[in-house]
């Protein structure tokens, strides 16, 4: 059997990403839609923030709460999806029981 390290792997693929975003010239620029009543998607945005920084992608973060309804969050979609300098959407779930 033989033992990963986790760790080294992670960094590895990062620095392969990484390079082929400046080999490329990409602009990658993400949003991340959380429910700041949530800390554990909290944390896990935090990370996903870092991970970013270190990779040279823009993430912006949009901020729900518990009263957001289903129609509110696909309102926020819908303008992201318009703004052609968004290259991706992630939903941090858990959210509102308001959203199906």
């Amino acid at each position: 059997m033989k033992l990963l390290d986790g760790k080294l792997i992670s960094r590895q693929i990062e620095e392969e990403i990484k390079n082929k975003i400046i080999n490329n010239s990409f602009h990658i620029n993400m949003a991340v839609i959380l429910d700041i009543s949530d800390s554990a998607s909290l944390m896990y945005a935090r990370i996903k923030s870092k991970v970013c920084d270190r990779l040279g992608i823009e993430l912006r973060e949009i901020y729900i709460d518990k009263n957001t309804s289903t129609d509110d969050l696909l309102g926020i979609i819908d303008v992201l999806n318009s703004d052609n300098s968004i290259n991706g959407i992630i939903i941090q779930t858990p959210v509102s029981d308001k959203i199906d």
